[in-house]
């Protein structure tokens, strides 16, 4: 592209240095042959001007698609919040390959910072999800692509809202069995509780404990159990 700018750039220098010579009618009557070549080119020069007229035409027609594309992407992102930690051409690459859900997990990873990667059924439904340290997290629910092929960011919707249910879910169970005590981290590993709960759980049972030995005045008693 450089390269045909400074061709261009030379031509119009080398035109601008003849114009005025070859208006000399007598250089043009005796030099025939080189003024019929310069009015040839003088002819190709003002075709070339028109094409490029046409070509900042065309460059005005694809920044007009791309202003339309930004915003259709805006009200995607706007939809989805979370389609914000892609980049325009990542969003459109992903979109573009959103019939085929195998072909979205690489952008999965930026979408959601705890998956690493999902697990398909053989019906094409997400029923699993695995987080950077292999860590596998069963959905209560089979999130279904399938319905919305053509909309990657409602079944991405869908997948956050299955995830947030799972883990709430285990989370409630998890105190039911043990309620608000705290529980040595191997017997937690041992229920089967993935690392997101576990932390959770531990959580909670600190801000029960804390916000009871608050009521009841004996903080610095409770001190060495929290």
């Amino acid at each position: 592209m450089q390269k045909i700018f400074e061709l261009y750039k030379t031509c119009d220098s080398k035109l601008i240095y003849l114009e005025p010579l070859f208006t000399t009618e007598d250089i043009a009557y005796q030099m025939p042959e080189e003024y019929r070549i310069y009015k040839s080119a003088i002819e190709k020069w003002d075709h070339l001007h028109l094409q490029l007229a046409k070509l900042s035409k065309l460059f005005e027609m694809f920044k007009q698609i791309q202003i339309g594309f930004d915003a259709y992407l805006q009200k995607r992102k706007l939809n989805s919040p979370r389609l914000h930690f892609l980049s325009n051409n990542e969003l459109l690459e992903m979109l573009s390959k959103g019939r085929d859900p195998k072909q979205v997990e690489p952008y999965l990873s930026k979408l959601f910072a705890s998956i690493s990667k999902p697990e398909f059924n053989n019906r094409g439904e997400i029923i699993a999800i695995f987080a950077s340290n292999n860590e596998r997290l069963e959905l209560r629910r089979p999130v279904n692509v399938n319905l919305a092929k053509r909309h990657v960011d409602k079944w991405l919707l869908e997948l956050e809202k299955e995830m947030k249910l799972t883990i709430h879910s285990l989370i409630k169970e998890l105190l039911q069995k043990f309620e608000f005590e705290f529980v040595k981290l191997e017997d937690l590993i041992e229920s089967g509780a993935v690392d997101q709960v576990i932390l959770a759980h531990f959580k909670l049972v600190f801000t029960h404990k804390a916000e009871n030995a608050i009521i009841h005045g004996n903080l610095k008693a409770s001190f060495f159990e929290l």
